[in-house]
C-alpha cells in the first residue's frame, strides 16, 4: 500500500493541539457541575437537563481528544500505558452519564449512591491535578489571557453551584432554579450587583465576597492585556 502523506497522517495530532487550551478549560470548569450532581434532586427538571447535557458534551469532548491522540500515536499501546490520566478523565465522566442514560437496573441506583458521585469528583480533580504538573509552568506564561478569561468562567460557574448548595434554591425554593444562581454569579463577578437576587445565608454571603474579590482580580488581568493589544497595534502603526 502506498505511505500516506505526511500532513494526512499528522493531521489528528494538529487537531488535537488545537483542542488542548478547550480540553483543559472543559475539565475544569466541569467539576463544580459534578458537585452539582449532590443537589441533583432538590433542581427543578430544566436545571436537571442542563447538566445532563453538559455531562455529555464533556464527555463527547473528553472522548474525541483521547481518540485523537490515539490516532496520532506512532505507538499506540505506549500511548495507552503512558497516557492513562487522559483515560481516566473519559471513564469519570462515562461514569456520571451511565445512570442518566440507563432507563432501570443498578445503573439507575448508582445515581442515588453519594460515593459514587465522591469519587468520580475525587477522579477528576486527580487527573487534572496530574495533567496540569505535567505540562508545567510554560504552558500558564503561554496562555495567560486564555487563562483568565477561564479563571472567570470557572469563577463564575463555580460560585453559581456554591449559591445553589448553600441558599434556598430548587422546587419551592426561594430561588427557582440553577439559572437564577448563575445570572447571580455573573452578575455579582463583574460586580454589576443588580440586587435582584442576593444571598441569605452566611455561607452565601462568604460565597459572594470571594467571587468580587476574583471578579475584580482576573478582569484587571483581562483589561490590561486589552489595552496592551490596542497599545502595541498603534505602535506598530506608528513605526509604519
Amino acid at each position: 500500500m502506498p505511505k500516506a502523506p505526511a500532513s494526512t497522517a499528522s493531521m489528528p495530532g494538529r487537531w488535537r493541539e488545537r483542542l488542548t487550551g478547550l480540553v483543559t478549560m472543559v475539565a475544569i470548569g466541569s467539576i463544580p457541575m459534578l458537585v452539582l450532581e449532590f443537589q441533583r434532586d432538590q433542581l427543578v427538571r430544566s436545571d436537571q437537563m442542563l447538566i445532563d447535557i453538559v455531562n455529555v458534551v464533556v464527555l463527547v469532548v473528553f472522548s474525541v481528544d483521547y481518540l485523537l491522540g490515539l490516532a496520532a500515536a506512532e505507538r499506540r499501546l505506549t500511548y495507552v500505558r503512558t497516557e492513562w490520566l487522559e483515560l481516566l478523565l473519559v471513564f469519570s465522566q462515562a461514569l456520571v452519564l451511565f445512570p442518566t442514560l440507563a432507563a432501570f437496573g443498578i445503573l439507575r441506583a448508582m445515581r442515588a449512591t453519594r460515593i459514587i458521585r465522591v469519587a468520580v469528583v475525587i477522579t477528576r480533580v486527580v487527573a487534572i491535578g496530574g495533567i496540569a504538573s505535567r505540562e508545567g509552568r510554560r504552558a500558564l506564561r503561554e496562555r495567560a489571557f486564555s487563562f483568565a478569561l477561564g479563571l472567570a468562567g470557572l469563577t463564575c460557574l463555580t460560585s453559581a453551584v456554591a449559591f445553589t448548595m448553600v441558599e434556598d434554591v430548587g422546587v419551592d425554593g426561594r430561588i427557582p432554579s440553577f439559572y437564577d444562581g448563575l445570572w447571580w454569579s455573573l452578575s455579582t463577578v463583574t460586580t454589576v450587583g443588580y440586587g435582584d437576587i442576593a444571598p441569605v445565608t452566611a455561607a452565601g454571603r462568604i460565597v459572594g465576597a470571594i467571587t468580587m474579590l476574583v471578579g475584580i482580580s482576573v478582569f484587571a488581568i483581562i483589561t490590561a492585556r486589552i489595552a496592551e493589544f490596542f497599545l502595541a497595534s498603534e505602535t506598530t502603526d506608528q513605526s509604519a
